[in-house]
């Protein structure tokens, strides 16, 4: 599932395989769901324009195109970015594309294209105003990676009145954290998932602090020789030193690892290291 770091990844390997600074040859989009406006005017927007950046705000990027226009994506719970003609990837006999793509860009260089088999994913291209108006980006929280303190982690969700963990997930108040991000962001902070965001003392917002970048440069490091992404939901390997290893032993005390379901989210973790909160 696409948090921060896979699409940090997304980010660096759009620019690198069509190239930054390349013009978009063709664009076409084939999904209403995930590109929910005109395809002939989001193709429009696109073709015979420069790329000139791309910015990553949370769980969204933002691609900069020449004459003050942009596509804005999101890839939902199983979109990745796949080069055509890439390496063990199944490909669809009627386009030539590979399975499940929903849109896709061409440069001088080469094809990338947006795979989504749950259609989750969207996009919008257009002038840089309809684009920002349309992501609704301003509604986001400052993006996780940019949090450069405790006291300022703190200031963000100090107002949230349930469980961290539902607050670290709060794109509002932080952008780019997700279940898994959470999840090992916890672990490593000592904090159980239910335990009230009130409740945490200075000692745990300068470890849930150090925690969460430490789970972030983790995931990043783990995706920086990888080219096409298959999540571990997908059957992909899995570098997480929690997230779905239920019964296996804690990387820190040895304890069994188990897995509890809140707010309908599952939560692996370890009974000894990350103490539940009494109720009260």
């Amino acid at each position: 599932m696409p948090e921060l770091p896979e699409v940090e990844h997304a980010r660096r390997q759009f620019l690198a395989v069509l190239g930054e600074h390349e013009t978009i040859l063709d664009a076409r989009a084939s999904d209403p769901i995930v590109v929910p406006m005109s395809h002939d005017a989001w193709r429009h927007a696109l073709v015979g324009r420069r790329i000139e950046g791309a910015s990553r705000i949370g769980k969204n990027l933002l691609v900069t195109l020449s004459g003050d226009h942009a596509m804005w994506f999101h890839l939902g719970m199983t979109g990745r970015l796949v080069r055509q003609g890439a390496k063990d990837e199944k490909i669809d006999e009627k386009t030539g594309l590979p399975r499940f793509t929903k849109w896709w860009i061409k440069t001088k260089r080469a094809t990338l294209c947006l795979a989504d088999a749950r259609r989750l994913g969207r996009s919008l291209a257009g002038s840089r105003d309809e684009v920002m108006r349309g992501s609704k980006l301003d509604e986001l929280g400052p993006d996780a990676l940019s949090i450069d303190s405790a006291d300022a982690l703190h200031a963000r969700l100090e107002r949230a009145k349930g469980p961290i963990k539902a607050a670290l997930m709060d794109q509002s108040r932080i952008a780019g954290l997700g279940n898994i991000q959470a999840i090992e962001t916890l672990w490593r902070a000592k904090i159980h998932p239910e335990t009230p965001v009130p409740a945490l003392k200075s000692d745990a917002w300068k470890s849930l602090y150090d925690a969460m970048h430490e789970s972030l440069d983790a995931g990043l490091a783990s995706m920086r020789d990888t080219d096409e992404v298959v999540y571990v939901e997908a059957g992909g390997p899995n570098p997480f030193l929690v997230y779905d290893r239920e019964s296996e032993p804690c990387p820190r005390c040895g304890t069994k690892l188990v897995r509890e379901v809140t707010r309908g989210r599952s939560s692996y973790l370890c009974p000894k290291c990350q103490k539940k909160p009494r109720a009260k």
